[in-house]
């Protein structure tokens, strides 16, 4: 949205993820009309986190931005969406948890939800915790800033990049050497969303007081479960020693959705 009123679509992850956590935290689970939900989630798994990538895209290949991001001759301004943490390349260590988390808040059932976690664990193997994880590169810094090695010999996706970042403002240089850190904590959010959404332990901000293991006690902590009767298909774990004003408990999460109790 541009100050004059008008406006351009940008098909980026990130309103995925604002207009779907918006529902489930400030809204408090309201939702949207099914077939917009519905679109929401495919866009996502079609053009930002597609089965043959185990990291999503911040911004969709299909978006006029990456028209040329793959030619071996882009312009300044064409190279610019290149970036690896909120450009087509992939995207920042924050997002893929919340995005993937956002899929559950849209369709209020697990299974995308499970099977993306799972293509999403992959990366843990092969990359660093990068403030952007990559799932390609460039033609062009294939050829002028890879050392001088073959174009085609570069890192398999995913991978922590060094990308050069190119700007296009006044007063600055043409292009850094790399601007993103190597390893950050952003990535921290994917075991946010397995604690509040896999398992389903969302307390309220405000919690009442009852005995410890009372049945108050045990009321008030089955209030906080989030989806406890929707099945968690695919997956059967168990998060113990929760702590709590009541005592510590554990939360099993499978295919019959989320139970609780005390934990010894």
């Amino acid at each position: 949205m541009y100050g004059d009123g008008s406006s351009k679509p940008v098909r980026n992850i990130a309103d995925q993820v604002y207009v779907a956590q918006a529902l489930s935290y400030l809204g408090r689970n309201v939702s949207l009309p099914e077939k917009v939900a519905s679109s929401i989630n495919k866009f996502f798994v079609d053009e930002l986190f597609s089965s043959d990538i185990s990291w999503p895209r911040a911004l969709s290949m299909k978006d006029p931005l990456c028209a040329h991001v793959m030619d071996p001759n882009a312009t300044t301004e064409q190279l610019l969406p290149c970036r690896s943490d909120w450009g087509c390349f992939g995207s920042y260590g924050g997002i893929p948890g919340f995005s993937i988390e956002s899929t559950a808040h849209l369709s209020g059932e697990f299974s995308a939800m499970i099977q993306q976690l799972q293509q999403l664990s992959t990366t843990s193997y092969v990359s660093a915790p990068s403030q952007g994880v990559s799932v390609g590169t460039p033609t062009y810094f294939a050829i002028h800033h890879n050392g001088g090695r073959n174009v085609k010999d570069v890192p398999k996706p995913p991978f922590a990049p060094g990308f050069p970042e190119y700007f296009d403002e006044p007063g600055w240089p043409l292009w850094w050497p790399e601007s993103e850190r190597y390893v950050q904590n952003a990535e921290a959010s994917i075991a946010d969303v397995i604690i509040r959404t896999l398992f389903g332990w969302r307390p309220d901000w405000t919690v009442g007081s009852a005995p410890p293991k009372s049945k108050e006690a045990a009321a008030i902590i089955d209030s906080s479960l989030y989806l406890p009767k929707v099945p968690r298909s695919g997956f059967n774990g168990q998060l113990e020693l929760i702590r709590t004003p009541f005592g510590y408990i554990n939360i099993t999460a499978n295919q019959n959705g989320l139970s609780w109790n005390w934990s010894d």
